[in-house]
């Protein structure tokens, strides 16, 4: 099999053409991808002016503000390297073995480290809860969600990771023996997962607002404030 060619069919009538492939959405999702990381990487950058300069109070959900800044990262930094290469945004049968190979690598890892990054965002928010209240019942609601992001995204990594058997097949494609998953059910629910903690989290610290004897356009106020990180 010649690597340096295309090694997947195109459709019948389609004109192949390697050199001057038809690409779609790249200035979009290339800008998307940087201003992306840019903006998080100012906001990381005021809280730890702010925390560790103006405040002096570093705590524990501060030791995971890089994992929350970077969060979106390993997909916008995915994003933005592909289309500067010029990998992504093209049909398959117009890349060569070589550029389809690290293609699919490059989208494999960004989803393996994906989630243990978010995993680490949405626990920094819930250490940060953990001081909303004392009540138990509170606590114990912070403890489950804990658990519930911890165990989710442990089991959604370890599939992506064994994804294929033989287990080289996952960065080669030239490799037909064996078999792989269908990845498609799991990047659908990290994405349902991720949603559903989002809510949950936006949700969670509400009835603490609520008793709060405070204006009820100060209280709107914070609920707005809490509902910044789950947009």
């Amino acid at each position: 099999m010649d690597m340096n060619k295309p090694i997947f069919p195109a459709p019948p009538g389609y004109l192949v053409d390697v050199d001057n492939p038809q690409r779609t959405g790249e200035a979009a999702n290339f800008w998307i991808g940087t201003l992306g990381m840019i903006v998080a990487a100012i906001f990381m950058a005021i809280r730890v002016y702010t925390k560790t300069r103006l405040a002096k109070n570093f705590t524990p959900d501060d030791s995971k503000l890089f994992s929350k800044a970077h969060s979106h990262r390993p997909r916008s930094n995915n994003l933005a390297v592909q289309y500067g290469r010029g990998t992504l945004g093209i049909h398959i049968w117009e890349l060569t073995g070589h550029r389809v190979n690290s293609t699919m690598n490059l989208i494999s890892v960004a989803s393996i480290i994906y989630c243990p990054f978010l995993a680490s965002a949405k626990l920094s928010l819930l250490f940060f809860y953990l001081r909303l209240s004392h009540l138990r019942w509170f606590k114990s609601c912070v403890y489950a969600s804990m658990f519930l992001v911890v165990g989710y995204n442990i089991a959604l990594v370890f599939p992506l990771i064994f994804a294929c058997t033989p287990f080289k097949r996952n960065w080669d494609v030239t490799i037909t023996e064996g078999s792989c998953i269908d990845r498609t059910p799991l990047y659908m629910a990290t994405a349902v997962l991720n949603m559903a903690t989002d809510i949950l989290l936006l949700v969670l610290p509400v009835p603490m607002v609520v008793r709060l004897q405070i204006p009820r356009a100060q209280k709107m106020g914070l609920i707005c404030i809490f509902g910044v990180g789950s947009l």
